[in-house]
């Protein structure tokens, strides 16, 4: 049997790319009920070189945003399945730390037209982590790169400003200086913006939120929520809440869930988190 990596040692890169756009068209990237396709992991897992790597992602990212929604004329507008842009992720933070020549052209690509690509953000945040750990940079990079790479590992802001959410728009402070913890205070209601590692499924308590899919509950190790600085930090439903592993909230890229008047959750993609 042919592993991913075999393919990849007498695949050219042409024959790479055609495979990728017949079967973007013709399988699709999920199955009737809602799974990754098999055929995407090959794709990350393939261990193509940097270059081809980008090709194979942002040809499979187009093809999805170009495709119809239901019976309607509208298009996607939504990321690639989260297991695969995960997937791409470690691929192209991986591949970037392998030579000069990769880390290069992962540089220009944030830096440049790519920046709002969902992998090749969570590539830069996972480097910049491992950075941090291992006090090593990947080499290639210019000083503006270097210099980007260290201001996703630097303190966390004193200031957010959170918008697109009517409820909890408005400037948040950090509390001692926390990462992880922010206060709005003014406004109304005192809110609190608050990472929480969501417990492991042997203790934890069984919530279900209305609206919000409970395998998408289920399956989240970490949450970032928005609600009353009063109320439980875990039994109280928040106003809004966002399953994003993310250790800055400026750097969050997962959609938000906010509650509804009637309590149900819907998901948006106005919510934003910048420094103030």
């Amino acid at each position: 049997r042919l592993s991913a990596r075999h393919m990849t040692a007498w695949l050219p890169a042409t024959r790479v790319r055609c495979i990728v756009s017949r079967l973007c068209s013709l399988v699709g990237f999920t199955n009737e009920d809602g799974q990754v396709q098999p055929w995407l992991a090959w794709t990350y897992r393939g261990s193509f070189d940097f270059a081809l790597l980008w090709e194979v992602y942002d040809e499979i990212l187009q093809a999805h945003l170009s495709q119809p929604i239901g019976e309607t004329d509208q298009v996607s507008v939504q990321p690639l399945p989260k297991d695969a842009e995960h997937g791409f992720a470690l691929a192209l933070g991986n591949t970037a730390q392998l030579c000069e020549r990769a880390a290069r052209q992962w540089e220009d690509l944030y830096l440049g037209y790519a920046r709002g690509s969902p992998a090749l953000q969570e590539s830069w945040e996972m480097v910049a982590r491992l950075s941090r750990h291992r006090r090593v940079l990947p080499r290639g990079l210019s000083h503006h790169g270097v210099a980007q790479l260290l201001r996703h590992v630097s303190m966390a802001p004193a200031k957010i400003r959170i918008t697109g959410c009517e409820a909890c728009d408005g400037i948040y402070e950090s509390r001692a200086g926390s990462l992880h913890l922010f206060c709005r205070h003014g406004g109304g209601t005192p809110l609190v913006l608050r990472r929480r590692m969501l417990r492991s499924r042997h203790d934890a308590i069984s919530i279900a939120w209305n609206g919000i899919p409970l395998q998408a509950m289920r399956s989240a190790a970490v949450e970032w929520k928005i609600q009353p600085e009063a109320d439980d930090a875990e039994l109280d439903p928040p106003l809004a809440v966002v399953f994003d592993e993310a250790e800055n909230p400026t750097l969050i890229r997962g959609r938000w869930w906010l509650q509804g008047q009637s309590g149900r959750f819907h998901q948006v993609q106005t919510v934003s988190v910048q420094i103030e």
